[in-house]
């Protein structure tokens, strides 16, 4: 019997000695830390592309606006919606003209333009996105 415990006594302190999956239990604790942390990276650069692309496509309306490619605003709200529907299908668009200046803005759900949705507290922010042109007609 004692040759036994010091056999298995040998064998587990051998066994704690030894290093050789350190580095991959390392590994697979770490592993996830990356991958939110990836996540987290990709959502806010979807987030600010999505409202770089929307700010262009205001901008392009204003534009329309300011030189009559686009009589109305109601053109021009039609003009930025379909330009924004497949980037973010429930966006909010308001364009007005007032005293030669022209103003739209545009309201985005997050949740529209995030791509792993893991982080919730993205998913409920409202992406706002104005501009304002002088009309030179």
């Amino acid at each position: 019997m004692r040759q036994i415990r010091k056999t298995v006594h040998k064998i587990l302190k051998r066994h704690y000695r030894d290093e050789d999956a350190a580095v991959t239990v390392e590994a697979v604790l770490w592993l996830p830390v990356f991958i939110f942390f990836f996540a987290l990276i990709v959502d806010a650069t979807m987030i600010m592309s999505g409202q770089a692309q929307a700010l262009r496509v205001v901008q392009d309306a204003n534009r329309g606006v300011s030189v009559g490619l686009y009589q109305s605003r109601e053109e021009a709200e039609s003009f930025v919606k379909a330009s924004l529907s497949r980037l973010s299908p429930n966006a909010e668009v308001s364009t007005t003209v007032s005293h030669g200046i022209i103003v739209t803005n545009v309201v985005m759900p997050s949740s529209d333009l995030v791509a792993s949705g893991l982080l919730n507290n993205f998913t409920s922010l409202d992406i706002r996105v104005g501009a304002q042109h002088l009309a030179e007609f």
